[in-house]
């Protein structure tokens, strides 16, 4: 259960901290509107 709970921590760390900065500066207020009206999961 622990290994389980830790992939997740670690997957969701790996989605905010590495994947949505390059997506952010990309497509700027696009990516902005975007988050707002779709839920992260």
């Amino acid at each position: 259960m622990f290994i389980l709970i830790g992939a997740l921590t670690s997957f969701n760390l790996l989605i905010v901290l590495y994947e949505e900065p390059p997506l952010r500066s990309l497509f700027d207020q696009e990516y902005e509107d975007y988050r707002r009206t779709v839920r992260r999961w």
